[in-house]
């Protein structure tokens, strides 16, 4: 791969008294993507400012970019002595952080010095390998060579262990049960916390049936390996376990079951408490009453499990619905079944599916209260309290929050903790409380750290970029989704990937990266196309829509309204937003015949849904199009509704400023239009300012005020 050169967003400066200050430059990627280098520089920035504990402070991006740009550097991530010196001068530095990331076969490499800028001297130079895939690099090789970079020696590791899949024994239809179990395994054994648990993307990746244990330790980064057996014989099972030390090189557990199939759900509760006895971990987590459950619905549940964590398609969706709901009929005792069908229609996007998927996680809930089964009343009240706070009534949505997260305390259940803090991270944001958001998003993200719970780290990052979103911070966003995006690739996760892109999408779309905009909207669509998801693809088609309609893609972009509104369900409310956009390009198209005629559709839709946002936007492009064929208006409708939107506290879009200076003539409105534009440019990229002059809408904004105001200057 080409070497690639570009800023990151870190220029810190030390509480001390010198006041020293580090530039740390992105890394240059050799064997490896561009994005993959973008995400893992990151990273590394963000590592080595947490290894300083507060010692430094970061910079604005974009102010550091922007200073490099007008010195003349060129694009490398390998600085030269002279140029460290000339770069530390320009930003106030007084050191200089660069180095290179390469990859050969499964070797990462990673190779950092510290320069000082006022000597020209490589202070400090470090070199750390790193076996393993992209996402182990990410997670840890990454912080420790910061650690090595700081001269910080890393606590202790805690235990480690790799939990191989079951070998299954029986018929090759089986295998779903040794699937099932190992992932509930990993997850119980995870869940209790003072332990690194590989997971079982990562396990599933290497090829374990030929690997040495020794070769599986350094694959995984584990020291334990655990490794068992399953064979189902009509109604009887046998079930083997055993735990390898790479250390010492030797079997250091093995035990055997042979027992009615009715009792497989208690051996394996056995087989989490006898992994982490074996490794001397410390549990503090209150083991909860045994709940019996009928062998054959926990069959189906495990059925059901694997169809939807190995889903591809909407086909793999409504299998797994249809195996969940046969084992809740079998036993309705089986909350974890139920809870998941409700998820299932919860993520969907579709608002009857949600409906029902509110109803089945209220039903859910009930009876784990009925039965006792107190981590799934903590999973129950936490989804419940999804459903308020989307109903905005947050008061109710953080009583059950919290209720939540006094069960996980009192269970010691850090999976359960975790996924709360998310929860009121997400209520926060919707709330607009960003500083509140992001610590419990933080705290998220710390406990899947504790726990090398990949999921859980690519979740809280992708929530921690919508704070950096609401911030304006949009490259600090597509950063840390970038991060997201590489570990949910390597988790195989198709729904966290289209939620990466769908973000970054509209990261770089607020940053004035249209063209890139484009293509992540792209990517993310088609992702949800095959996941069958078809409520969110239209939703996500409407905004690919509005990006092109922005960079002047007019007939591309027409045609996606038009695909779009084809795609909706009978009477759909969003077509309104379909319709104003192919009304808009029509109208800039100069074919005001046909917008005409679509604006009469678009507040045929307004009234048949009573929708009473845009109204000043889509009149006033309503009455642009009857001005060019010369028909009459009413004029003070528009002034009652800038009034009103006015009262209301609501923002102007430099478009709507621009079309009420056309349709009113007053010079007022052109001013503002291009002062919207001139702030918008100065949040842009100095390398992509000239795009965003050019797009249509900004492009008219200057050229006109240029030819107005310019000619009375």
């Amino acid at each position: 791969m080409k070497s690639f050169f570009k800023l990151l967003a870190l220029l810190v400066s030390t509480t001390l008294s010198a006041q020293l200050s580090v530039a740390v430059l992105d890394f240059d990627g050799i064997g490896i993507s561009k994005d993959e280098a973008r995400a893992l520089s990151g990273r590394f920035g963000t590592e080595f400012m947490a290894v300083s504990k507060g010692t430094y402070k970061v910079v604005e991006r974009n102010q550091m970019g922007q200073i490099l740009e007008e010195q003349g550097f060129q694009n490398t991530g390998i600085v030269s002595s002279e140029d460290a010196v000339k770069m530390g001068e320009a930003l106030g530095a007084d050191f200089i952080v660069s180095g290179s990331i390469s990859k050969v076969g499964t070797l990462f490499s990673i190779n950092a010095r510290l320069l000082n800028v006022q000597s020209a001297e490589v202070i400090k130079s470090i070199s750390h390998d790193q076996m393993g895939d992209i996402v182990d690099l990410m997670t840890k090789g990454i912080k420790e060579s910061a650690s090595k970079l700081m001269n910080i020696k890393e606590k202790k590791e805690a235990p480690s262990i790799a939990i191989l899949p079951f070998e299954n024994k029986g018929a090759p239809e089986d295998a779903f049960y040794a699937y099932g179990i190992v992932a509930d395994l990993i997850s119980d054994v995870t869940g209790a916390g003072l332990i690194r648990v590989a997971g079982l993307k990562d396990v599933e990746k290497i090829d374990h049936t030929n690997l040495s244990y020794d070769e599986m330790s350094k694959v995984l980064l584990v020291r334990y390996v655990a490794q068992g057996t399953l064979w189902k014989l009509g109604s009887m099972f046998q079930l083997s376990l055993e735990i390898f030390d790479t250390q010492l090189s030797k079997i250091i557990y093995t035990k055997r079951w042979q027992t009615q199939w009715e009792e497989l759900t208690t051996i394996k509760d056995d087989l989490s408490s006898n992994i982490l006895e074996t490794l001397k971990i410390e549990v503090d987590r209150k083991k909860e009453k045994t709940i019996a459950i009928n062998p054959e619905a926990y069959e189906f549940y495990l059925k059901g499990k694997y169809s939807w964590e190995k889903t591809k398609s909407a086909s793999d969706t409504e299998i797994a619905i249809g195996l969940l709901k046969k084992a809740i009929d079998l036993d309705d005792k089986l909350v974890a079944a139920n809870r998941m069908i409700g998820t299932i229609y919860w993520q969907s996007g579709s608002k009857e599916k949600m409906k029902k998927g509110k109803e089945i996680h209220l039903e859910a809930l009930e009876k784990a209260k009925e039965i006792g089964n107190k981590e799934e009343v903590g999973e129950g009240l936490r989804m419940v309290g999804y459903y308020h706070a989307d109903d905005k009534d947050y008061e109710k949505a953080y009583e059950l929050y919290k209720q939540a997260e006094q069960i996980a305390k009192d269970l010691n259940n850090k999976n359960l903790l975790g996924k709360t803090y998310n929860a009121f991270g997400n209520t926060k944001w919707q709330e607009g409380k960003l500083d509140e958001s992001l610590d419990y998003f933080t705290r998220f993200l710390d406990i899947g750290k504790s726990l090398d719970e990949k999921w859980s780290m690519a979740a809280a990052m992708n929530n921690i970029s919508l704070i950096h979103q609401r911030r304006e911070e949009y490259s600090e966003a597509i950063d840390i989704l970038n991060q997201a995006l590489v570990i949910m690739k390597e988790l195989d996760n198709s729904r966290g990937q289209a939620l990466n892109l769908q973000n970054i999408a509209w990261s770089y779309q607020s940053a004035g990266n249209i063209s890139e905009a484009v293509k992540n909207y792209k990517l993310a669509i088609d992702i949800r196309k095959k996941l069958g998801e078809k409520n969110r693809v239209i939703n996500m088609t409407n905004a690919l829509g509005w990006a092109q309609y922005f960079m002047g893609s007019f007939e591309e972009g027409y045609k996606t309204f038009e695909s779009n509104l084809n795609q909706r369900p009978k009477d759909d409310r969003g077509a309104v937003w379909d319709l104003t956009g192919m009304g808009s390009i029509l109208f800039y198209q100069s074919n005001f015949t046909d917008s005409e005629k679509m604006w009469k559709r678009v507040f045929e839709e307004r009234k048949k849904h009573n929708i009473v946002w845009g109204k000043l936007e889509m009149t006033t492009f309503q009455y642009l199009t009857l001005n060019e064929l010369g028909k009459e208006f009413n004029l003070q409708i528009i002034r009652d509704l800038i009034i009103e939107k006015e009262s209301n506290s609501e923002d102007f879009s430099e478009e709507l400023f621009f079309q009420l200076y056309k349709l009113l003539g007053d010079e007022e409105y052109l001013t503002k239009s291009y002062e919207k534009v001139q702030e918008a440019l100065n949040k842009v990229e100095e390398d992509l300012k000239a795009v965003y002059s050019n797009y249509p809408i900004e492009k008219q904004i200057i050229s006109e005020y240029k030819r107005v105001v310019g000619e009375k200057d």
